[in-house]
């Protein structure tokens, strides 16, 4: 009588996401003591559960060892599909880039900027749309990595960069100028 009434031995084991969607994925978050030695952002490989209950709100959470017991079948399938993880800075979370040239990177087996800056010009000559992410990559982890004198240095050269420019720009305007008196045509 208790298996009929579903006590008891006879009634089946309820997993924890029953009647959910629920999938499997990897994402990442910021390590920040590999953040601090490296002076800028560092992130580690990270596996998170996806939970969309039929009539409730979307829950993201790491994964638990429950998860693994309760569907290691698809816990296995998603094993065997993930990317070996890396440290780094994850494109993902790479302000620079956008979502069709991660796409794009990701197609190719690249997960972080430092994969990206570090491509040889062979590589990125085969595939075309690589050379400007390379270089912007390149440029980023090497102004993450300098100190404050470098930075410094640079700016000095952009104000005299700029005050070059300022003076050229002078210099045409006047040049300007007096083509006008002397042809009695107007240019600017």
């Amino acid at each position: 009588m208790s298996d009929i009434m579903g006590a008891g031995y006879g009634q089946p084991v309820k997993k924890h996401l029953d009647g959910c969607n629920f999938r499997f994925y990897e994402g990442f978050k910021k390590d920040k003591e590999k953040s601090d030695k490296a002076g800028y952002p560092q992130h580690v490989s990270v596996d998170f559960i996806e939970i969309i209950p039929p009539m409730g709100d979307r829950t993201v959470r790491e994964v638990q060892e429950r998860d693994k017991i309760a569907y290691p079948e698809q816990w296995a399938n998603y094993q065997n599909n993930k990317a070996e993880p890396k440290d780094g800075s994850w494109l993902k979370a790479w302000p620079l880039i956008d979502l069709a040239s991660l796409a794009d990177l990701e197609a190719y087996g690249l997960k972080t900027v430092e994969e990206v800056a570090a491509l040889d010009a062979e590589t990125c000559q085969k595939v075309g749309f690589l050379k400007p992410l390379q270089r912007l990559a390149e440029h980023w982890v090497n102004s993450a990595k300098s100190t404050k004198a470098q930075v410094t240095q640079l700016k000095k050269k952009l104000d005299e960069v700029n005050a070059e420019y300022e003076s050229l720009k002078d210099q045409y305007t006047q040049a300007l100028r007096r083509i006008e008196a002397n042809e009695g045509t107007r240019l600017l």
